[in-house]
């Protein structure tokens, strides 16, 4: 039997919350938490929920300033909105925690996003540019392992990581601004220090931050050839006819990856269509059996995905 991957943890917590089997649930959430140390906080989040929702308070407001102590934090929005913390909201001891937290974000996150890059092992610079957004919750460190292939073919790696968290190392694009402004940021960092082939710049990501790589490959924010999404969230097919009647780049050129039983598969399908109906070539990969996660053949998808968004006519 394979061990259950993180987000696999995350399904079975969250499919025991709602059958209210909040025992079984924190006894899942606290094995996670050695499991899967660069998700920690999320999981200890999870087993405070459950924790509070069994009547165990005191536990919970002990595991919360743990984290705190650990130089973890929050935000306003989960300790605030959280329909398993209203029975902390008011105890002094709570609100002393969440005033911690909320100081603690706000020292962490003064600091900016932490972009991560990668250089090429081997080819001669300028070097083709590829920007990878993480999903929601996620970071750029802890997702560039699935992106790490793309130096050994010769290309700058830059993991983009948003400046808004649901907690320390779970990093969310809600905000489509500041969207805007983390990307920016990140290619205004990387352009005097590397040296770059403004011609060969691409734009990928996974979930959310799928949705923004297409998003900004079509606005033409960091003049990207084309973008490779792995599982992109796409709630509202509207806004993609909304967006292309602005303009877009000529030539452009897409690839997206999906898996047959993630929840966006058909989104997925239906805004290639869109796309390809506007002029622009984009190309569906779609796996068999597969959810919404990186895959074990990602590595291959890439190589896919780069000979198609490369092979440009002419």
């Amino acid at each position: 039997m394979t061990e259950k991957t993180s987000l696999e943890a995350l399904q079975e917590i969250n499919a025991l919350f709602r059958s209210k089997d909040y025992a079984q649930a924190e006894i899942l959430a606290a094995e996670s938490i050695h499991r899967f140390p660069l998700e920690a906080d999320e999981f200890v989040y999870l087993r405070m929920c459950a924790a509070t929702r069994l009547g165990r308070i005191p536990e919970a407001l002990q595991w919360l300033k743990e984290v705190l102590d650990a130089g973890g934090w929050y935000s306003d929005f989960l300790l605030r909105k959280s329909p398993s913390f209203e029975p902390l909201q008011g105890l002094p001891e709570f609100e002393q925690l969440v005033e911690a937290s909320l100081k603690q974000q706000e020292a962490d996150q003064k600091k900016g996003p932490e972009h991560r890059m990668f250089t090429p092992e081997g080819g001669d610079p300028p070097w083709p540019l590829f920007l990878a957004l993480h999903g929601n919750s996620l970071s750029a460190v802890w997702e560039s392992q699935y992106w790490r292939s793309l130096v050994s073919r010769g290309w700058l790696l830059a993991m983009v990581e948003s400046s808004l968290g649901h907690w320390k190392g779970g990093y969310i694009w809600d905000d489509a601004e500041q969207t805007q402004r983390d990307l920016e940021g990140c290619f205004r960092y990387l352009s005097p220090r590397y040296p770059v082939d403004s011609k060969q710049i691409l734009l990928g990501g996974f979930s959310y931050g799928g949705q923004r790589a297409i998003e900004h490959t079509i606005k033409g924010t960091v003049g990207a050839l084309g973008f490779l999404v792995l599982g992109p969230y796409l709630p509202d097919l509207d806004q993609w006819s909304v967006l292309l009647d602005a303009g877009f780049p000529k030539g452009l050129r897409g690839y997206i990856i999906t898996g047959e039983l993630d929840e966006s598969h058909a989104q997925s399908l239906a805004l290639a269509s869109l796309l390809q109906a506007r002029g622009i070539a984009c190309e569906v990969e779609d796996l068999p059996g597969e959810g919404h996660w990186f895959p074990a053949t990602f590595d291959s998808s890439l190589s896919r995905g780069l000979d198609f968004l490369l092979n440009r006519p002419g």
